[in-house]
């Protein structure tokens, strides 16, 4: 996935997304951060009303952090928090994770380095169906690759699973 010309995860015209089961769904992907190049922000999350992401940021020294941000779709505009700024990584390949609970009206987002053993990161985020501000189709699983501006690298993304 290149990551393409963007400021945020509403204008990347590449994003991925897949509609959320209810009333539990969990979707998992193994991404491969190597092509991440300083300024990318690649990762996975919810896409809706707000839209929550565990992202890999490319950092000015070549390295990589996970963030996780929540962007609000609002009636002026995209606001968007972020939760949690840098988490160093050197993991050769990332699990991430978005567990909906849309009887809770939450989501819940993690990351793993092993596979095994999976760290929130972030906190609850709301599961909010609103057709003004979010999508119409409902709250969904979002994989998105963005860089703000020329020169982006790439996130090889290794499998998607989704699970009740």
């Amino acid at each position: 996935m290149r990551a393409v010309p963007a400021d945020q995860l509403w204008w990347g015209r590449n994003t991925l997304a897949q509609k959320g089961q209810a009333p539990y769904s969990r979707g998992e992907v193994v991404v491969d951060p190597a092509g991440i190049r300083p300024g990318d922000v690649c990762g996975f999350g919810t896409f809706g009303k707000y839209s929550a992401t565990i992202a890999i940021v490319g950092q000015p020294d070549g390295g990589r952090a996970l963030s996780m941000r929540v962007t609000e779709s609002t009636t002026t505009g995209p606001k968007t928090e972020v939760r949690v700024k840098a988490v160093p990584t050197h993991a050769a390949r990332l699990w991430l994770r978005t567990e909906m609970d849309f009887t809770a009206e939450t989501a819940l987002l993690s990351y793993s380095e092993d596979g095994r053993r999976f760290t929130p990161l972030g906190g609850t985020v709301p599961l909010v169906y609103d057709w003004r501000t979010g999508t119409f189709q409902g709250v969904q699983f979002a994989l998105s690759c963005f860089h703000p501006g020329s020169g982006g690298g790439v996130l090889d993304v290794d499998r998607f699973t989704l699970s009740r």
